[in-house]
């Protein structure tokens, strides 16, 4: 399916909830890694506390 009918109709709205997906490239699987998941854990919240983020809530995945 083309990107163009992925987004067709759709606006972004100021104030609203929106749910993301992103996947590692090649889905390889680097948050198996402990260390490495703890480092994206810790980006997150930095980014939260100051205010660049504002998340509901947030699930890691091994190849996500």
């Amino acid at each position: 399916m083309a990107y163009q009918n992925l987004t067709k109709g759709r606006v972004s709205e100021m104030g609203r909830a929106y749910s993301l997906t992103m996947i590692t490239e090649g889905r390889i699987p680097y948050f198996h890694d402990f260390s490495v998941a703890r480092c994206l854990i810790n980006e997150m919240r930095r980014l939260h506390d100051n205010g660049q983020l504002e998340s509901l809530v947030w699930v890691l995945m091994p190849d996500h």
